[in-house]
């Protein structure tokens, strides 16, 4: 399928035309077309078809369009993309951008012949104004300005190289110039052809009507370029003016940066800066816009290697350079302002490469707002006036496999896997898939998975990402040998660090200097583009540019160097992490402290970046895991145990896990008894969290068991708590309690109330579920006490819900939803979900026993979609037990008995038979409801088994049901 833009929208297939369709569908297509294979905001389409008052109903009309217009060009894929469409086609497949190939390919024309013949073709495409008939005048202006200009330059460009080969049409040019008065180009053509015909006083006359017309319509006096040619005519000289084609070769395959390249074709500023780390792709990227560029520019294109590493051009040589190509017979004292007198008034493109400073580039700046600069650099130039920055990011997953694609063609079809590990292996930097791409090319005999083998090995990586005179390594070391021996220092010194990204802190860590040293220094490698910033604070290095930092710190730094920079970036992390720890409203966790170093900055960062101490837990969780796996030792389990809170509230089971086995397997390499207490004690917490009972327990007999050869009662403490807590919900009373009235004993004994608040929490639960409700409260209220004298807001939270329960069970109701509704403010305070969720669920319980139906169901819902998203099993089975018991209250026995049999499929899964027997009791009444007295007496009698077992009090209840029914 192709496109026409070009006059008339068409869309054929094997030549024949499709019907495109009413003319709101046709514009749709065309602004689809004019940003072809780029995203196009629905917003942007309403505002072009209706620029002042848009229909209610405008959404609805686009969304049909596209509808109808997939229909019509099937087997063109137009995408929805975010809030808006892409049409994914090649450029080829639209005139418009053969047209754009065919002026590029004529800019890099060996000869005037060729040139001639790929413009005449180019411009043979334009079939009348760009979409006729389907926008409106303004609304081109809009949107196609650029393009009209485009046609015109190579109309002129066609004309000037027709001149040069004697084969230019009088009468053409006349009428170019009468149909288009103010473009001095075309004025400037004409009166050269009249001149090299004899026509001297015509060629004046020419020039004295279009000034005359100049400063008439525009109070402007002609161009430079054209006054010159004047005075040459009236002196009656040879005409002959340099044209410099200094422009490297274009690359062919070149891939993934359109949407960058139509920005800067379509709108290109007086001075465009392209940005980015060395092997990014800033020169193709350059050359390929300069070669499509050219066009516009027909007196020439000049191009210099500023150098910008450790070798900078001196701006004096390329001046000198320009002014020869130029063709400049001397070179006056001040070349600068020669060079800017040369250009006044013509049309040339200059494109620096791998520029250092502004200071060298400034002496290189055309005066001549008729001609425009491309310039290059590793560094963010935005000290030139009128300079727009371009900054060049590494290419995507989607491009970087494009890339190679290109390069090696179907090969990697058959390969798959292997091409997208080379894909990432890369990370998106052109330069590296080039090479990749060059050593498969040269290796055809090669698997795409040899040299995926070849790279993994980070060792060795920088060594294969090698050919011929392309190499990873030395682009890369050009932005190094630039720095100053301090940002030097911290670049080797991050490539010791392992960790995914890093805050701005970890600089002055590395240094042992002050944050605002540190960050001077930063800010210097952030200017080389040898670092990248990723966020508010913080930063990370390309995964090539930090293997290069590695072998950069392993060659210049030594062993004591190293160690001692890595210790005080670690020792930070830890420092850090526990203060957050400290001011987390998390349970009562006991920390045994180790004799690593800790390093904190200055007290006023420390504040700052602490105000939000969960916050600063999320945003460095990745690089805290990352310290802990990588550490060995007494950092490994401490800066791990001191993460468990944060884990538990926010439910990173996976790195919870992935932590504290490492830091078991270190204490235990170490033979750190103390390490591997706190480690098994924080894994015996997560199988808690989990559900997971069985694994639970050992971890906690284990840690219980080392901390008592290490006299460590307050570990002994937290143990016995957490052995309480799993007994409980499981119903093995006699055993919770004596683990809680140990953990309350040793609390007390050691001063801590929080461990002795959890502690009194769970007894009494356990004498409210055994019926003895006012012990309960004695024990509620005391563990509510503890709690709220020491701040401990969860122990809050978890009594007040207790408290709001037995209110409700003892009947009142007011206190029952005043504690409750407290519980559940304190966990949206907290912004923990699962305790958010446990608060609404007793709340429901309240309202269902109040008969409140309508408010029990929403509240139910919600805890049911927080115990699903957080994968809480036992939470989720309890909130189905309560909401089958709302479906009966209802009378709705089907949906009842739905929901109360999910329950108990997880209370088997789990292994928990007290809940499985408690909803079976559940589940016979509401079989004994509907009138199915056998069905009812099967699951009491079930249930009763069940309980009997565990020697749980519910198993006479079960008695009582079934002597009853």
């Amino acid at each position: 399928m192709e496109f026409g833009l070009l006059g008339a929208v068409q869309a054929t297939v094997d030549g024949a035309a499709l019907e495109l369709g009413p003319r709101k569908q046709r514009f749709v297509l065309t602004v689809l077309l004019l940003e072809a294979d780029r995203p196009v905001p629905a917003r942007r389409l309403i505002d072009l078809l209706w620029p002042e008052n848009p229909p209610a109903t405008a959404l609805n009309a686009i969304q049909v369009a596209v509808s109808r217009l997939r229909k019509v060009l099937a087997g063109v894929e137009l995408r929805s993309e975010g809030d808006g469409y892409r049409l994914v086609v090649r450029p080829e497949q639209v005139d418009l951008g053969r047209f754009r190939a065919l002026v590029a390919g004529a800019a890099a024309a060996a000869g005037d012949e060729e040139r001639v013949a790929l413009l005449r073709e180019a411009l043979a495409l334009w079939r009348g104004p760009v979409a006729a008939g389907t926008i409106d005048d303004d609304t081109r202006a809009r949107l196609c300005q650029g393009l009209e200009d485009a046609r015109l330059a190579a109309v002129e460009e066609r004309i000037e190289a027709e001149a040069r080969l004697g084969v230019v049409s009088l009468d053409e040019v006349a009428g170019l110039v009468a149909r288009y008065p103010l473009r001095d180009r075309l004025r400037g053509a004409l009166m050269l052809a009249q001149y090299r015909a004899g026509l001297r006083a015509e060629a004046l006359e020419t020039y004295r009507r279009g000034r005359e017309l100049s400063v008439r319509e525009l109070g402007l006096e002609p161009s430079g370029a054209l006054r010159q040619l004047e005075q040459m005519i009236l002196r009656d000289e040879p005409v002959q003016q340099a044209v410099p084609r200094q422009l490297p070769a274009d690359t062919a395959d070149f891939t993934g940066r359109d949407a960058e390249f139509g920005g800067l074709l379509d709108g290109l500023p007086p001075i465009a800066v392209i940005a980015g780390k060395g092997g990014i792709g800033k020169t193709t990227l350059a050359v390929r816009l300069a070669h499509a560029l050219a066009s516009r520019f027909p007196d020439g294109q000049l191009f210099a290697d500023l150098g910008g590493g450790a070798r900078v051009a001196d701006s004096s040589d390329v001046l000198v350079r320009f002014l020869r190509a130029l063709g400049a017979a001397s070179i006056e004292d001040d070349p600068s302002a020669q060079y800017r007198s040369l250009l006044a008034g013509r049309k040339v493109l200059v494109v620096l490469d791998n520029a250092a400073s502004e200071r060298q580039l400034r002496p290189l700046i055309p005066g001549s707002a008729t001609c425009a600069v491309l310039v290059t650099s590793r560094r963010r130039l935005t000290g030139l006036p009128g300079a727009k920055l371009l900054e060049l990011e590494v290419l995507s997953d989607g491009a970087s496999h494009r890339l190679l694609r290109t390069l090696v063609g179907a090969r990697i079809d058959r390969e798959p896997e292997s091409a997208a590990q080379l894909v990432r292996l890369c990370g998106g930097l052109p330069l590296a898939l080039r090479i990749v791409g060059a050593r498969l090319a040269a290796k055809p005999h090669w698997g795409l998975g040899k040299l995926a083998g070849r790279l993994f090995d980070e060792r060795q990586r920088l060594n294969e990402l090698r050919y011929g005179d392309l190499e990873v390594r030395a682009s890369l070391n050009l932005s190094y040998q630039g720095l100053s021996a301090a940002a030097r220092g911290l670049f080797a010194r991050l490539g010791l660090l392992t960790v995914p990204d890093f805050p701005g802190w970890v600089a002055a860590a590395l240094l042992d200097v002050c944050s605002a040293e540190a960050e001077e220094v930063l800010e210097e490698l952030l200017d080389a583009q040898l670092v990248d910033v990723e966020g508010a604070d913080r930063y990370r290095c390309h995964d090539l540019v930090r293997l290069m930092a590695a072998e950069i710190a392993a060659a210049e730094l030594s062993t004591a160097d190293a160690s001692a920079a890595v210790e005080r970036a670690w020792g930070g992390w830890l420092a850090l992490a526990e203060l957050a720890d400290q001011r987390l409203p998390h349970g009562y966790f006991h920390r045994a402290h180790s004799r690593f170093t800790r390093w904190l900055p200055e007290p006023d960062l420390v504040a700052e970046l602490l105000a939000d101490p969960m916050g600063w837990l999320e945003a460095e969780r990745h690089c805290l895991t990352a310290v802990v796996t990588e550490a060995d030792g007494a950092l490994s389990w401490e800066l791990a145990s001191c993460l468990v809170a944060f884990f538990e509230l926010r439910a990173h089971h996976h790195d919870w896990r992935r932590t504290h086995d490492t830091a078991f397997e270190a204490a235990r390499r170490a033979g750190d008894k103390r390490g591997q207490a706190l480690a098994l004690r924080g894994l015996a917490e997560l199988h808690t969290n989990l559900d997971e009972y069985p694994e639970s327990i050992c971890c906690f007999e284990q840690a219980s068991a080392l901390f008592a050869e290490l006299g460590d009662l307050a570990g002994e403490a937290v143990c016995d708590g957490g052995l309480g807590h799993i007994h409980r919900v499981s119903g093995r009373y006699a055993a919770a309690r004596r683990h809680f009235e140990r953990a309350a004993e040793l609390a007390v004994e050691l001063g801590h109330p929080r461990t002795e608040a959890y502690a009194r929490h769970g007894i009494a639960v356990i004498d409210m579920e055994l019926g003895d409700l006012a012990a309960a409260e004695l024990s509620y209220r005391a563990a509510l006490a503890l709690s709220e004298r020491d701040g401990f807001l969860r122990g809050e939270a978890q009594s007040s819900r207790g408290l709001g329960r037995l209110s409700m069970l003892i009947g009142r109701g007011d206190e029952a939803v005043r504690f409750t509704t407290r519980a559940l403010s304190i966990a949206r305070e907290l912004a923990d979900p699962y305790d958010e969720a446990n608060a609404a669920h007793s709340l429901a319980d309240i309202w269902l026993s109040g008969g409140d139906f309508a408010k029990a169901d929403a509240l139910l819902r919600s805890c049911l979609d927080i115990y699903a998203e957080h994968h809480e099993p036992f939470g989720l089975a309890l909130a189905l037990r309560t909401l089958g018991r709302l479906h009966r209250a209802r009378g709705e026995y089907d949906r009842a008995l739905a929901e109360l049999d999910r329950s108990r499929e997880i209370w088997v899964e789990m292994a928990l038979p007290l809940w499985h027997g408690r909803t079976l009791l559940d589940i016979g009444r509401v079989h004994a409801a509907r009138g199915d007295d056998h069905a009812a007496a099967g699951c009491w009698a079930q249930a009763r088994e069940l309980l009997a077992a565990i020697g749980s009090p519910d198993a006479s209840e079960a008695d009582g049901l079934l002597q009853g029914s």
